[in-house]
C-alpha cells in the first residue's frame, strides 16, 4: 500500500507508482525486436526506469539491468509506449515507475 502525502496547495508533480500497478495503464505497447545487431537473437530481461508525462507519453528512460546488445531494442520499444494519462484529486501527475520486458530466446 502507498500512502501519498503533499500541501493540497502544492500538489505533486510527479508520483512513483509500482509497476505491477501501473501496468493496466497501458494502452499502446510495442514490442520489442529479439533480433539485435547482425541478426543475431539475444534473449534475457531487461529492466527500464521510466517517467510517463502528464500526457501518458514516456519522456524518460533509464536502463537498470539485462544484457547489453537488448537494452537498445528495449529502450526503443519502450519509447513507443503510451499510457492513460494519470490524475491526482484531479491534477495530472507525471508516474515514475519501472518496467520488466522479456526477450524469448530465438532460433
Amino acid at each position: 500500500m502507498n500512502i501519498i502525502i503533499w500541501n493540497r496547495a502544492t500538489p505533486p508533480q510527479r508520483i512513483r507508482v509500482d509497476s505491477g500497478e501501473h501496468e493496466s495503464m497501458l494502452i499502446e505497447k510495442t514490442t520489442p525486436d529479439a533480433h539485435v545487431g547482425k541478426g543475431e537473437p539475444g534473449s534475457g530481461p531487461v529492466k527500464l526506469a521510466i517517467v510517463i508525462g502528464k500526457d501518458g507519453t514516456v519522456i524518460e528512460i533509464d536502463p537498470l539491468a539485462g544484457p547489453e546488445p537488448l537494452v537498445s531494442p528495449a529502450v526503443d520499444a519502450v519509447r513507443r509506449w503510451k499510457y492513460k494519462p494519470t490524475t491526482l484529486n484531479g491534477h495530472s501527475v507525471e508516474i515514475e515507475t519501472t518496467v520488466d520486458l522479456a526477450f524469448p530466446s530465438v532460433k
